[in-house]
């Protein structure tokens, strides 16, 4: 979690997962207590992630819950500065 206060990013409320303009947003997925997984949200409200080694994949927040990935367990964000 200390990458994202050096970072500028603060906690929201997990029920903070739409597109706000002016901000990025990156949701941390855990399994338990291990963060295990990162999405970054795109412009459009849609998310991305990186699977493996793989392409990047453009998903809903949900689509890739699951044993692997576990749930979302926190959504953060900071002002955009670009």
């Amino acid at each position: 979690m200390d990458y994202f206060k050096r970072n500028d990013f603060v906690e929201c409320a997990p029920e903070e997962t739409e597109f706000e303009s002016g901000f990025e947003k990156i949701a941390l997925y855990g399994v338990g207590n291990s963060p295990v997984h990162l999405a970054r949200q795109l412009s459009g409200g849609k998310w991305a992630s990186k699977c493996g080694q793989w392409e990047d994949i453009v998903h809903d927040l949900a689509d890739v819950e699951g044993p692997y990935y576990g749930t979302v367990v926190r959504i953060f964000k900071k002002a955009n500065t670009l």
